[in-house]
């Protein structure tokens, strides 16, 4: 027969192995740190989660705004005007969105406020690479009178993986945000140019 300290060793030594986790099991990384209290005993660990990365946030109106209006003063990438579409939708009536105009029969140009040597090199775009193309009816090119919208893209990090995190914007002649986002129909076409960062560049 056992005898009590045999006995009383063999349930301790059970009750320690109940307390460990099992060979192999995983255990979360965390950071880990403790500091002895005035009195001498151990304080309890302070765990520290691991840093999270956070994607860039989509452009607010405002921003999209004040985007679209700067780019009068932006660099021009079209020699001349060229009408709106005639690289990427059939010539034919395309539906209203929001409040813009019909796009047939529409001129644009195209700005950029910096990349323009890898915009027209045909290089890809950096994060936060915009776009703007200011369109405008008839032979009317005055931007203070002649502007019917703004197509704005932008490159965000991590927003729309699938379309090479391009976003984009549509605005009134005043630069208000009619609708923004990975719009599916504005992707439908540039994602015909995924092998060119997604960009139209025969200007």
């Amino acid at each position: 027969m056992m005898s009590i300290e045999n006995r009383v060793t063999l349930w301790a030594a059970i009750g320690m192995a109940g307390l460990l986790p099992a060979c192999g099991a995983a255990t979360p990384a965390t950071v880990s740190s403790s500091t002895p209290a005035p009195n001498g005993s151990a304080q309890a660990a302070v765990v520290q989660p691991p840093p999270t990365a956070t994607a860039p946030s989509p452009l607010s109106n405002d921003e999209i705004k004040t985007l679209a209006l700067a780019s009068r003063d932006w660099t021009r990438i079209t020699p001349s005007a060229l009408a709106k579409n005639e690289l990427c939708a059939p010539a034919g009536p395309m539906a209203v969105k929001g409040s813009h105009p019909d796009h047939v029969g529409e001129m644009f140009h195209l700005y950029m406020p910096a990349n323009v040597d890898a915009f027209t090199q045909g290089k890809p775009m950096a994060e936060g690479a915009v776009v703007v193309k200011r369109s405008f009816k008839g032979a009317i090119e005055s931007i203070d009178t002649g502007t019917t919208a703004y197509f704005i893209m932008y490159k965000r990090a991590g927003q729309n993986p699938t379309g090479g995190d391009w976003l984009y914007a549509t605005t009134k002649p005043d630069g208000d945000v009619i609708r923004s986002g990975a719009l599916a129909d504005c992707a439908g076409c540039h994602d015909k140019q995924a092998a060119a960062d997604y960009l139209f560049r025969k200007y």
